[in-house]
């Protein structure tokens, strides 16, 4: 029920993009939400990241509406930041 896509932004950044569909408990379609990730990456050690920090931003628009437009206007929205590490098993 979700498409999505990332690229590369910055040296150790990360922007994902994704586009959910929500439906009712019929499967109509109630709506489209959009979510972009902006995460960047640190800490590296042995070729690998050990941590991540960024951002989320979500906007839900109506099932009508298209969350690509510009000139779209969402009916609700959300956003949050994040941090993380890598875990290392024993």
């Amino acid at each position: 029920d979700g498409l999505g896509s990332a690229k590369r932004t910055g040296k150790r950044e990360v922007t994902a993009t994704q586009i959910d569909f929500n439906f009712d408990e019929e499967g109509s379609p109630t709506g489209v939400t959009r979510v972009v990730f902006s995460m960047v990456f640190g800490d590296k050690e042995k070729g690998r990241f050990q941590s991540v920090h960024g951002s989320l931003l979500g906007e839900t628009f109506g099932p009508d509406e298209n969350p690509l437009e510009p000139e779209g206007a969402p009916t609700s929205s959300f956003n949050f930041t994040f941090t993380g590490q890598r875990v290392k098993p024993n």
